[in-house]
């Protein structure tokens, strides 16, 4: 378990994460959704966008 096993995760690997949703919120439209929901669907996107542009490796 982190930090005992490393920095580097393995393909198919996991990591745990604490998130703000304070900085990520603004960057996306709430929609419908209620302020609790759209905390949890901005860092969900967040780190969905970061993945598909190859660059969240940079945030671990």
């Amino acid at each position: 378990f982190w930090p005992f096993d490393g920095f580097d995760v393995p393909a198919g690997g996991s990591v745990l994460a604490e998130a703000y949703p304070a900085l990520y919120k603004r960057r996306y439209p709430k929609q419908d959704r209620s302020s609790d929901e759209h905390d949890a669907w901005s860092i969900a996107a967040w780190l969905r966008d970061a993945d598909q542009r190859g660059v969240l490796d940079r945030y671990f």
